[in-house]
This record gives structure tokens, sequence and C-alpha cells, in this order.
């Protein structure tokens, strides 16, 4: 490969993290913010695993002292998760999922509520992947 080949891919790479950081800002932070009155329980977590593989995944826990079905009902109406969703329980925990295109990206987020004796457990999981 000639060195102006190697220029031209590297300016390509170069314009495609600069549309996914964009993307990066105007999806992942929508979701990103918690629950009012909610406190963070540990660092917001970057998997740079996935981010060699063409993914941007994030974690973030969340307590708040709300009862879960008042922290579900925020969640659903925040990711405009549709009422039927929110069906399944696994133990104290209810998930909550939600998927969507933006661009070129697939942008998905899951929200694990768990009954907590004092309130509401909240972890909120975030990807945003290249769609082929």
């Amino acid at each position: 490969m000639n060195r102006r080949t190697r220029v031209a891919f590297g300016a390509f790479g170069l314009a495609g993290l600069a549309g996914l950081a964009l993307v990066v800002n105007l999806g992942l932070n929508e979701a990103q913010q918690r629950y009012p009155g909610s406190v963070r329980l540990s660092d917001e977590n970057l998997d740079n695993y996935a981010l060699q593989h063409g993914s941007i995944i994030r974690q973030a826990v969340y307590q708040t002292p709300d009862v879960i079905q008042t922290v579900r009902r925020w969640y659903m109406a925040r990711l405009g998760v549709p009422p039927a969703s929110d069906l399944a329980t696994s133990g104290d925990c209810m998930p909550l999922v939600h998927a969507r295109l933006v661009l070129k990206f697939e942008h998905s987020v899951s929200v694990m509520l768990c009954a907590m004796p004092h309130g509401t457990r909240v972890v909120v999981n975030e990807r945003l992947t290249l769609w082929n």
C-alpha cells in the first residue's frame, strides 16, 4: 500500500471517528441522564474491548429511594418503551430495553431496575454500534 492510500484511509478513519463522536454525544448522553434524585454508585464504565471491535458500551449504576414502579414509569416514558414490555420480571428486578437506528448506528439501551430494601437500584447499559 502506498503512502497516498494510507493517508486516504487515515483521513476516512478520522472522519468516521468524528462522526461517531457526534452521534455518541447526541445519542448516549440522552439516556445516561439519571433518574431524578438518584445517587451514582459507581463510576461510568466504558468498555475498551468493545471499542476496538466497533462498538461503544457504557454502564452506570444508580440508587434512588423511590419505589420500583415509580422509577419504571419514568424510564419507560424517557425511553419510549411500550407498556406491554414491562411484563417481564426476574425476581425483584425488571428489565427495560430500547433500540433504535441513529443515522448508520444502532443505539440500544437496557435498564435493569431492582427493588432494594430502601428504594431501587438502577443499572443502565448503552451500546452504540455501526450498522452495516
